[in-house]
């Protein structure tokens, strides 16, 4: 196994490195770029990769030298609608929100010029710098102004022949991870921008790599691995403020930065103490992956079938590579030209253009290109359809941290309550999965404005007790997904008129799902509908005594319901929320009172806070939910296991006043909190302990919980403030 000369020190803030790392990867791809040809391939094999955590900056890193062209920018994503839309969108902002029409904006590592040219679509003059020559010409020859230079003194001055310093504003798209010195970079562009001059930067998300143990997105070109935290540091650090930050393409950071004064050499901003990095499941997805990977191998050799994998990335090799796929794949397919012809690193397998499938079709592709995934799965759809067998080329994708069948068309969902805060949550969830979204709501809902907007997010104006009229409009539908529910304040929570309409209106979504055709039904249970338990444990099988009107019609509607559902021939789920939490919640849960109020210094009243209790972050909810679906897609609607309520909580249960103690320290210790102030429900303070143990069984470990409580009230907290600005 390969190895590189091992660097010791921090490459952001220059502080000694452990000697200890994180986790160290074998069998790893030696370059995510430089692909062996056909008189490489013999002398490439993997390498061993070892991941460390600056202990003063907290920047995740490799300790590895860089690869060769760590100055190039090759760039197949250029070739993507879906990576130049993003561009135009990004652009939009820039440009539009900080007033750069008709000012000067240089790209620092432009390649060939893909995203400079739409640039060009803007009233701005775009310029752009390359280390590679080809590169330069390339960009040249397409009527860019280009040239040869790069960021590596800070002392340089960026100028070409057609401009000069200042710029008022630069652009630098996934490059800063490559650099073996980053300060350097940012110092050399502060240096040639003009007073408050602006920036977008873009960069993989370490964040996004823990959500998901995407261990196969690490690769050597990339040496840092960046948090918003440690990427805002590294800003600050060399005379940049950060304005704003998004999340991109799911596995994305993007920052607008801004010029500042240049902090004085030698000097180090008070920090923090960095929190440490939990890599604890990267190993274990690499395993189950592993065997996941080669169990689909395996059973598509029995069948006598052929697979090819489509991406050419560095997951795509990082995958191949350590799942040891090598002589079990036909081929992997990328419409990047430079690759084709080539051989992905450490695994050897052929790299060929997407039309190679014309002339040697398989059964299945598995296509490993995180963000891009629905748009080659529509290509394989309406051009690579039929196997060798004339059988519908069967699509897989790897999705975060399992294989995922997505040969059919795209997926239809329905949801009602989808202005409400777990419904808003779940659609924006399957937008992102490529999911078509009916949202149906009251015409009247004051909450329309809520809504995601989407293309694929089609609201339809339907009272639920006409839910019936939404048929005509929709055609069809694969799942129902039914979370409106009235009557939940406490003026009608007790009232049996209320909770009779509510049964009524949701037997009849229920016979909308089938007019739909439907093949899956969930609805939005509730707690309450255990009642008083021993020890607040609460089990799905056991028996439920509501005591309340609002929980007794839930259990009622749950059983009828299930009846329903198997004489349609619908598989069902009935969810049972606990108190799920998150940014956007209604205002007067003790979550959001509490990450509101403390922050401003006001004062909380509370009851004793001496029951026990289980909070769940709102995005491990909506990914539960979407994990149960796939598992419902599997389940024949004959079979016992239709019809089951299930749990959605998550791991952490424990004295209610430690939650809230930790939700003060979170907010620097403001405020103050009055126990034993606040009037309690009828029922009095009951604890909760819910057993989730069916809902990890039924998902099959591709539901894990990501978020621990003071990571959610962060993000809650964050995400509240930045709404209110």
């Amino acid at each position: 196994m390969m190895t590189d000369k091992r660097r010791t020190h921090c490459l952001a803030c220059k502080a000694r490195l452990s000697e200890k790392p994180l986790l160290t990867l074998d069998g790893m791809p030696a370059s995510a770029q430089d692909i062996p040809d056909a008189s490489q391939v013999k002398e490439d094999q993997g390498i061993s990769l070892r991941l460390y955590q600056c202990p003063e900056c907290g920047l995740v890193q490799f300790d590895c030298q860089p690869v060769d062209y760590y100055r190039d920018v090759i760039r197949s994503g250029g070739f993507s609608t879906t990576m130049v839309e993003l561009r135009r969108s990004q652009y939009r902002r820039l440009i539009e929100g900080y007033g750069l029409e008709g000012k000067k904006i240089l790209e620092a590592g432009c390649g060939r010029g893909e995203f400079l040219s739409v640039l060009g679509e803007f009233p701005v003059q775009a310029y752009g710098i390359e280390h590679r020559e080809d590169l330069v010409e390339i960009a040249k020859k397409d009527g860019l102004s280009v040239w040869r230079q790069f960021t590596e003194e800070e002392n340089t001055v960026l100028e070409g022949p057609e401009s000069q310093p200042p710029y008022d504003a630069f652009l630098s798209f996934n490059f800063l991870e490559h650099q073996p010195e980053p300060d350097k970079m940012l110092r050399c562009i502060w240096n040639n921008l003009a007073e408050g001059g602006l920036g977008l930067v873009t960069v993989p998300s370490l964040e996004y790599i823990l959500e998901y143990n995407g261990y196969y997105e690490l690769i050597r070109d990339h040496l840092a691995y960046y948090t918003f935290d440690t990427l805002r540091t590294l800003m600050e650090d060399n005379g940049f403020q950060v304005l704003e930050e998004e999340m991109v393409n799911r596995d994305t950071l993007s920052v607008i930065v801004k010029k500042v004064g240049m902090p004085v050499k030698g000097s180090r901003r008070v920090r923090e103490k960095c929190c440490p990095a939990d890599i604890s499941g990267l190993l274990a997805s690499r395993q189950f992956l592993d065997q996941e990977v080669n169990q689909l191998v395996d059973r598509l050799h029995k069948e006598g079938k052929k697979l090819a994998i489509w991406g050419a990335s560095h997951q795509g090799f990082t995958l191949a590579a350590t799942t040891r796929l090598g002589n079990k794949v036909e081929y992997m397919m990328d419409s990047a030209p430079f690759k084709q012809g080539r051989f992905a690193p450490a695994s050897h397998i052929p790299i060929v253009a997407p039309d190679h499938f014309l002339e040697d079709p398989v059964d299945a592709v598995l296509i490993v290109a995180p963000g891009y995934t629905d748009e080659i799965a529509e290509i394989i759809r309406n051009k690579y359809s039929s196997g060798p067998s004339g059988n519908a080329t069967q699509i897989l994708t790897l999705r975060t941290s399992h294989i995922e069948d997505i040969t059919r068309t795209q997926e239809r969902v329905v949801i009602t309550g989808a202005t409400g805060f777990i419904g808003r949550n779940l659609a924006s969830l399957y937008l992102e999965k490529g999911a078509l979204v009916y949202a149906l709501v009251r015409p009247d809902s004051p909450n329309l404005a809520k809504l995601a907007r989407h293309k694929n997010l089609i609201p339809v104006p339907c009272d639920l007790e006409h839910v019936s009229g939404c048929v005509d409009k929709i055609g069809r539908a694969d799942a129902f997904f039914h979370l409106a529910w009235g009557g939940v304040n406490r003026q009608e929570i007790d009232s049996p008129k209320v909770q009779k309409k509510n049964i009524e209106s949701s037997i009849e979504c229920v016979k909308a799902a089938a007019r739909l055709h439907c093949q899956i039904f969930m609805d939005a249970g509730s707690r309450v509908e255990y009642g008083i338990t021993e020890d607040g444990r609460m089990q799905e099988d056991m028996e439920c005594h509501p005591v309340n009107e609002y929980g007794k019609a839930k259990l009622s509607f749950y059983k009828q319901a299930a009846l329903l559902c198997r004489e349609y021939g619908m598989t069902y789920f009935h969810l049972r929320f606990f108190s799920v939490y998150g940014p956007g919640d209604h205002p007067w849960s003790i979550i959001s009172t509490l990450t509101r109020e403390l922050p401003k210094g006001e004062t909380v009243s509370l009851s004793a806070c001496r029951h026990r209790w289980n909070f769940m972050y709102i995005k491990d909810a909506a990914e539960a939910v979407y994990q149960l679906h796939q598992t419902a897609r599997q389940i024949q609607p004959e079979d016992k296991e239709s019809g089951l309520a299930v749990n959605i909580a998550g791991r952490d249960t424990r004295v209610l006043k430690e939650f809230v103690e930790e939700i003060h320290k979170i907010a620097g210790g403001r405020g103050r909190l009055e126990y034993g102030t606040f009037a309690q429900a009828k029922e009095g303070a009951l604890s909760v302990c819910p057993d989730i143990s069916r809902l990890e069984t039924l998902t099959k470990g591709a539901w894990k919980e990501q978020y621990s409580f003071c990571r959610g009230i962060e993000e809650t907290m964050r995400k509240e403030e930045n709404t209110q600005e």
